[in-house]
C-alpha cells in the first residue's frame, strides 16, 4: 500500500505545484499586463506633451523670426493671428480669441480670433472688468471656466451659441502690466484644459508678450529716429532760406503731395508712407554741402555744382546702416536722376528710376518753385502747373505728372486748402496699415 501512495502524493503535489505556477503565471501576466497598459498610457502622453512642446518651440521661433524680419506696427496685426494660431495648434482647441487692452477707453479690443463661426457674429470688444476676458484683465489672473453656460458668474457669454463650453484666459503682461487677453476655447467641458496645457498657454502669451513689448520699443526708436532725421533737413533748409510760415506751408504740401500721387499710383501703404517721409528730408544729404556754396547767389562753379550732386549719395549713406529706414536708401539716392537720362547720380533713365524717386523728383521741382528765393519770388500754382507739364517726359514721369494734375484736380473739386494740411510726424505714428515696408 505504501508503494501506491508515495505515487500518487508525488502526482498530488506535482498538480497542486502545476496549478499553483498556473495560477501566479495568469496573476503576473495580468498585472504585467496592466504595467504594459498604463507605460503605453505614459508613453502616449509623454509622446503627446513632447509633440506639443515642440508644436509650441516650433510656433514660438516662427513668432520670434517673423516679428524680428518685420519690425513694423502692422507686424502686431500678424502676430496677433500667430498668437491665436499657436494657442489652439498646442491646446488642440477649435477657437481663441486675443485681446488688447486699450487703456483710454477701458475696453479690451479684438486683435485676432479663430474659430468663431458665422462672419459677422464673431468676437466682440469687451468691456474691463465684465466677462471671463474682462475680469482677467481687471485682476491680472488667469481664470478657467468649466462651463460657461452654467457658471453663474458668466451667464452673459455668448460662447453656447457657437457651441463652445469651457474657456481657459490668460493676461498678457508686460513688467506686470496687462496689456492684453488670450482667451481659448473648448467644445468639451470640466477637464479640457489639463495642467500641461496650462502651462504651455502660460508660456505662450509670455513670450507675446516679450515679442509685443520689443515692437512698440523699436517702433518708438523709429519714430524717434525719423523725427530727429527730419529736424536736422529743417535745420539744413533754414541755412538755405529764411524760416517761416511759408516754408512749413510748403513742407506740408510736399508731405502730402507725394502721399497723394504715391496713392494714385496705387503704391501699398508701406512704401507711401516713406516716399511721403523722403519727399520732406530729400535735401539731408546737404549736410556734407559747404554752406558758402549753398548760399552762394551766383551761379555755380562746375566744381562747386559737383559738390552740391554728392548731397544724394550722402542721404543714402546716412540710411543705409539703419535697417528700417532701407526703403529710403533708394528713393534719396536717385531722386536727382531725370526721365531721359541726364540726371545724377546714376544718369538712370525712365522706369530704371524707382519710382519713389520719380515721385520725390517732381515734389522737389514744386517745392523749389513753390518757394521764395533771394532773386525771385515763389510761383504761383498756374506757373509750377505749367512747368512740370512742360518737363513730363523729359525731367519728369509723364505718369507721375499725370497723378499729379489728377491730385490738383480733385483738391480744386473737393475744396481743399493745402496750405491748412499739417506736416506733422503722425503717418509714422498711425497703427493699422497693412503691407510690408
Amino acid at each position: 500500500m505504501h508503494g501506491t501512495f508515495l505515487p500518487s502524493l508525488l502526482f498530488v503535489l506535482l498538480a497542486a505545484s502545476w496549478f499553483i505556477f498556473i495560477r501566479f503565471y495568469h496573476a503576473f501576466r495580468s498585472r504585467e499586463t496592466v504595467i504594459n497598459k498604463r507605460f503605453s498610457g505614459i508613453r502616449r502622453q509623454l509622446q503627446e506633451q513632447n509633440a506639443n512642446l515642440l508644436a509650441l518651440a516650433s510656433q514660438l521661433a516662427e513668432i520670434h523670426e517673423f516679428s524680428t524680419a518685420n519690425p513694423h506696427e502692422e507686424t502686431r496685426a500678424v502676430l496677433a493671428r500667430m498668437a491665436v494660431d499657436s494657442a489652439c495648434l498646442v491646446t488642440g482647441a477649435p477657437a481663441g480669441i486675443l485681446y488688447f487692452l486699450d487703456r483710454e477707453t477701458g475696453k479690451l479690443e479684438v486683435a485676432a480670433q479663430k474659430g468663431v463661426p458665422h462672419p459677422g457674429r464673431g468676437a466682440e470688444d469687451v468691456i474691463l472688468g465684465q466677462g471671463v476676458a474682462g475680469r482677467v484683465a481687471e485682476k491680472g489672473k488667469p481664470m478657467l471656466v468649466d462651463d460657461v453656460g452654467t457658471d453663474a458668474r458668466f451667464l452673459n457669454e455668448k460662447l453656447a451659441e457657437f457651441h463652445l463650453k469651457s474657456m481657459v484666459a490668460l493676461p498678457v503682461k508686460i513688467k506686470d502690466k496687462v496689456i492684453g487677453v488670450l482667451c481659448v476655447h473648448s467644445r468639451h467641458g470640466s477637464g479640457a484644459f489639463g495642467d500641461r496645457a496650462l502651462e504651455l498657454l502660460t508660456v505662450l502669451s509670455s513670450q507675446c508678450a516679450v515679442t509685443l513689448e520689443n515692437l512698440d520699443l523699436y517702433n518708438n526708436l523709429q519714430v524717434f529716429y525719423m523725427e530727429m532725421i527730419e529736424t536736422l533737413s529743417r535745420v539744413l533748409e533754414f541755412r538755405d532760406r529764411a524760416p517761416g510760415r511759408q516754408g512749413d506751408a510748403v513742407r506740408g504740401r510736399s508731405r502730402r503731395y507725394a502721399g497723394l500721387i504715391a496713392r494714385e499710383l496705387s503704391l501699398p501703404d508701406s512704401i507711401v508712407r516713406f516716399v511721403e517721409f523722403a519727399a520732406v528730408i530729400h535735401g539731408v544729404g546737404k549736410i556734407g554741402v559747404s554752406e558758402t556754396i549753398l548760399k552762394k547767389p551766383g551761379k555755380l562753379t562746375p566744381e562747386e555744382y559737383e559738390e552740391v550732386k554728392r548731397h544724394p549719395r550722402i542721404a543714402g549713406d546716412m540710411m543705409t546702416n539703419v535697417k528700417f529706414l532701407s526703403p529710403l536708401v533708394p528713393i534719396l539716392l536717385y531722386h536727382q536722376e531725370r526721365w531721359d537720362g541726364s540726371g545724377y547720380p546714376a544718369g538712370l533713365k525712365g522706369e530704371e528710376i524707382p519710382v519713389g524717386s520719380r515721385i520725390v523728383s517732381l515734389i522737389n521741382a514744386y517745392e523749389a518753385m513753390a518757394s521764395p528765393r533771394p532773386y525771385r519770388p515763389a510761383r504761383s500754382e498756374e506757373e509750377i502747373v505749367a512747368e512740370i507739364q512742360r518737363g513730363s517726359g523729359t525731367q519728369f514721369d509723364p505718369n507721375v505728372v499725370r497723378a499729379f494734375l489728377r491730385v490738383l484736380e480733385a483738391d480744386k473739386i473737393s475744396g481743399a486748402d493745402s496750405e491748412k494740411y499739417p506736416e506733422a510726424f503722425g503717418r509714422f505714428r498711425e497703427r493699422g496699415r497693412t503691407g510690408d515696408a
